[in-house]
């Protein structure tokens, strides 16, 4: 993609797994073959279902935790 948000193609070489290209430009670059829709795999969905149940765990411990260390301070 240029600056201007065109997808642009760039001449590159094949060689097995690997791709190779030159470009005068830094940055990531995203090798996508046209056509061929991603598709999350099951235990992409999974690691981020795990994470966001940790994730809301330990918030919901932490808020427990420091609701009880409020109510448990003596009143001087």
């Amino acid at each position: 993609m240029n600056e201007d948000g065109e997808l642009i193609h760039i001449q590159s070489s094949v060689y097995g797994n690997y791709t190779s290209f030159d470009t005068a430009k830094d940055g990531v670059f995203i090798v996508c073959i046209p056509g061929v829709a991603f598709v999350m795999p099951m235990w992409g969905y999974a690691a981020i279902a795990g994470g966001v149940l940790i994730a809301l765990g330990a918030g919901i411990t932490t808020f427990i935790v420091l609701k009880k260390k409020k109510k448990s301070k003596p009143i001087s």
